[in-house]
């Protein structure tokens, strides 16, 4: 597996599907992956024809993806599919009630649920800033499928994603990341990203100046 060869081309509509398996593979945990893959599958959809999404690229070996990174000049958020795709996300966590049953989602949601609404005004803020910024850009989402992880993939993507970014006049790139994913924090680390604490918190927000 690590001596066959990647590369790095736009991702196309026929990689859907392969899109939505990496994801539920490398993301099972996530209220996305927990709804169902049908789920998964339109909110891929949402990314892949917002015309906002400038970055959309994805790593082959020979014509199966095996890794993707989509971002944009604008960060629009779960909020937003949430709000153009509500009536069918009702509809699908009523049929996948061990959503809210999960221990991963629940003993998570529960320590952060009054954090998080105190500090709602200040993240819409921020957003608003960030998204009317033209010369920054925001990696939405990265993964890799997990039988090619170790071969550079990831790395490739993101050096892409920046080269992208600098082309297209950006000078700063934002991510989120889930602050007890280590091993994707000290990724992003590694390649010269910034933790963006304020006022002594931080809510997985990391950014690169290029």
């Amino acid at each position: 597996m690590s001596e066959q060869r990647f590369y790095i081309k736009p991702l196309k509509s026929e990689d859907l599907d392969s899109i939505v398996s990496i994801h539920l593979a490398a993301f099972p945990d996530s209220a996305l992956s927990m709804l169902g893959r049908s789920v998964v599958e339109r909110y891929y959809k949402w990314r892949l024809r917002n015309t906002l999404q400038t970055i959309r690229i994805g790593a082959y070996i020979g014509q199966s993806l095996v890794g993707y990174c989509i971002g944009g000049a604008q960060e629009e958020s779960l909020v937003d599919f949430v709000r153009e795709n509500k009536n069918f996300l009702v509809w699908q966590v009523l049929l996948h009630p061990q959503v809210f049953l999960s221990s991963t989602v629940f003993w998570r949601a529960r320590p952060m649920l009054r954090r998080f609404l105190s500090l709602l005004e200040v993240f819409r803020e921020r957003k608003k800033k960030v998204s009317n910024d033209p010369l920054s850009v925001c990696i939405l989402v990265i993964a890799v499928h997990s039988s090619f992880q170790g071969m550079g993939v990831g790395k490739a993507l993101m050096a892409e994603a920046e080269n992208m970014s600098h082309c297209l006049g950006a000078r700063r790139m934002y991510l989120t990341v889930r602050p007890d994913n280590h091993r994707a924090i000290a990724f992003y680390e590694r390649l010269g990203w910034v933790k963006a604490v304020q006022e002594g918190f931080w809510d997985g927000r990391m950014y690169k100046i290029l």
